[in-house]
C-alpha cells in the first residue's frame, strides 16, 4: 500500500499514541494533535493525505474540525472515530464528506482496514484523474489542426456544438476525422464527465443492432441468458456516437426516432419504458442528399439528428494542413518508438501538399507510422515521401522541370528550420519575395498573432521570429 501522511487527532493521549504507533508500523508518516485547534495549526504547515479524528473533543469537536479542514483542503480524506452510542455522529460526518468511520472500541485490524480502503480510493481517484487529464490533453480544441480557411468554419461550429446538447450530424469522407470531432465536442461539453459511447452501425449485424442499442430482457430471444442494458443506457448523461448512421436498418431507425422523441427506451422483449438522457452525435461518409433519396436514411430521423451539422472537407481541399498534420503524427509515432522526429525537407513538403490524399487524415497518420517504422530518423526527402506513399505520388511538374523556385521557397518558408549563416530562401530576390509573401499571409490570417502564425505555417515560434526579423516584419 502507498505510504500516506496521516494526522491523528484525539484528546485521549493513550488512544492517540496507540493509533500513531500502529500506523507508523504500517509505514505511514504520522503527526499528532491533541484537539481540533491544534490540528488546524499543524495542517497549515504540514499538509497530509489523511486525518483520523475523534468526534468528542473539547473546544473544536471532530465534526467541526472535519468541516473546517475540508473547506480549506478539499483533497484531504478524513476518517472519524466515534463511540458506539453516538453513531449519529458518524452519519453526520459522512454527510459532511468523511471518507469512512470506525466505532470505538475498535480492533487494530478494523482501523487498518479503513485506512487501507481510503488509501486505495485515493489511488483510484488519482488514476481516474490522470486518465481524465490525458483525455483532455488529447482532445483539446487547440490540438485540432485547422489552419485552412475551410477548417476555421469547422472549428467555430465545433465550439458552438460543445456549448449545446442538441443532436449533431457530422459528414465527410472516410478518414477526415469525424470520430475525433465527435470526441472533441463531447469532452469540451458539460457532459464530459459522463460516458462517450461510440457505435459503428456498419459493423453491427442487422439482427443484433437493436439488442445492442436498446438492450434486451432475459429470454428476449434464443441466447439471451441475461438482461443487458444496451448502449443507449450506457451513454446515460453523456454522448452516444452513431458512426455511419446511414447503414442502420430502416426498422432500427424508426425505433431510434421514437427514443429521440420520447426520451425513453424499451429493451427488446420488454414492456417497460425507461427514461434516458443522452446527447446524440451521428456521422456518415455518404452524401446526405443521396442517402435520403435512396432511402438509406429516414427523412424524419435526419431532421432529428441534424439540428447541428458539421461537414469536414477532404484533405485535398485543405493542403495547408497536410504538413502540420504530418508533423503532429510524426511526433506521436516517434515518441512511441523512442526515436527522433525527422525533418521534412522543403521539396518533400511541396510534393506531399500536391498529393490528393484519398485516405484523408487517416492516410497521413499511416504515412507517419510507416516513416518511423522504416527507420527514417533525420530527414524526409522528396524521394522518400514518394516511396512511402501508397500509391506512390508523382513529383510536382514544377520540381521536375526545375522551375519550381517560388513553390519551393514557399515550402521552405513555412517548414524549413532557420539555417546558420543565412537562409537559401533569402539569398535571391525571387525566393526572398516568396518567403516574405508566405509570412505576410500567415500573419494576416492569424491577425498578427505570431504563435498562431507559426502554427499555421507548421514551424516553431523561434524559427518564425528569425524569419520575421530577416524580412523586417518583426
Amino acid at each position: 500500500m502507498t505510504a500516506l501522511r496521516v494526522l491523528v487527532v484525539d484528546d485521549d493521549d493513550a488512544m492517540r499514541r496507540a493509533c500513531a504507533r500502529l500506523l507508523r508500523r504500517e509505514g505511514h508518516e504520522v503527526h499528532e494533535a491533541v484537539d481540533g485547534a491544534a490540528a488546524l495549526r499543524l495542517l497549515e504547515d504540514n499538509p497530509v493525505d489523511l486525518m483520523l479524528t475523534d468526534v468528542r473533543m473539547p473546544g473544536l469537536d471532530g465534526i467541526e474540525l472535519l468541516r473546517a479542514a475540508r473547506e480549506r483542503w478539499p483533497a484531504l480524506d478524513v476518517i472519524v472515530m466515534t463511540g458506539f452510542g453516538t453513531i449519529e455522529n458518524a452519519v453526520e460526518a459522512m454527510r459532511r464528506g468523511a471518507a469512512d468511520y470506525v466505532t470505538k472500541p475498535f480492533k487494530k485490524d478494523e482501523l487498518l482496514l479503513s485506512v487501507r480502503r481510503t488509501a486505495r480510493m485515493r489511488q483510484l481517484e488519482a488514476q481516474v484523474e490522470g486518465l481524465r487529464e490525458g483525455i483532455e490533453a488529447r482532445y483539446r480544441f487547440e490540438e485540432f489542426v485547422a489552419g485552412a480557411p475551410a477548417m476555421r468554419d469547422v472549428l467555430e461550429a465545433m465550439v458552438a456544438a460543445s456549448r449545446s446538447s442538441a443532436s449533431l450530424l457530422i459528414t465527410g469522407e472516410s478518414g477526415t476525422g469525424k470520430d475525433l470531432v465527435a470526441r472533441l465536442v463531447h469532452f469540451a461539453s458539460d457532459r464530459a464527465e459522463s460516458p462517450f459511447v461510440p457505435v459503428n452501425c456498419a459493423s453491427l449485424p442487422a439482427e443484433l443492432i437493436e439488442s445492442e442499442l436498446f438492450g434486451h430482457v432475459k429470454g428476449a430471444y434464443t441466447g439471451a441468458a441475461e438482461a443487458r442494458p444496451g448502449l443507449i443506457r450506457k451513454a446515460r448523461g453523456g454522448t452516444l456516437f452513431l458512426d455511419e448512421i446511414t447503414e442502420m436498418p430502416a426498422p432500427t431507425q424508426a425505433k431510434l426516432l421514437r427514443v429521440l422523441q420520447d426520451k425513453t427506451v424499451r429493451p427488446v422483449g420488454g414492456t417497460e419504458e425507461i427514461r434516458v438522457d443522452f446527447r446524440l452525435v451521428a456521422a456518415t461518409n455518404r452524401d446526405i442528399g443521396a442517402a435520403l433519396a435512396e432511402g438509406r436514411m429516414r427523412e424524419d430521423l435526419y431532421y432529428r439528428v441534424s439540428v447541428l451539422h458539421i461537414h469536414l472537407p477532404p484533405l485535398r481541399q485543405r493542403p495547408e494542413d497536410v504538413i502540420p498534420l504530418l508533423r503532429r503524427f510524426l511526433e506521436a509515432a516517434a515518441a512511441r518508438a523512442a526515436a527522433p522526429v525527422p525533418v521534412i525537407e522543403p521539396e518533400a513538403a511541396e510534393a506531399l501538399m500536391r498529393y490528393p490524399w484519398p485516405g484523408n487524415v487517416r492516410e497521413v497518420a499511416n504515412l507517419a507510422e510507416r516513416v518511423v517504422a522504416m527507420g527514417v530518423r533525420e530527414r524526409i526527402t522528396a524521394a522518400e515521401a514518394r516511396r512511402f506513399l501508397n500509391p506512390p505520388i508523382t513529383p510536382p511538374a514544377s520540381l521536375r522541370a526545375g522551375g519550381g523556385e517560388q513553390a519551393a521557397a514557399v515550402a521552405n518558408a513555412v517548414r524549413a528550420p532557420a539555417a546558420s549563416g543565412g537562409d537559401a530562401a533569402a539569398s535571391t530576390g525571387t525566393l526572398a519575395q516568396a518567403e516574405r509573401r508566405a509570412l505576410e499571409q500567415a500573419l494576416a490570417r492569424a491577425r498578427g498573432n505570431k504563435s498562431e502564425a507559426a502554427r499555421i505555417l507548421g514551424i516553431a515560434r523561434k524559427t518564425l521570429y528569425e524569419k520575421l526579423r530577416r524580412h523586417g516584419l518583426a
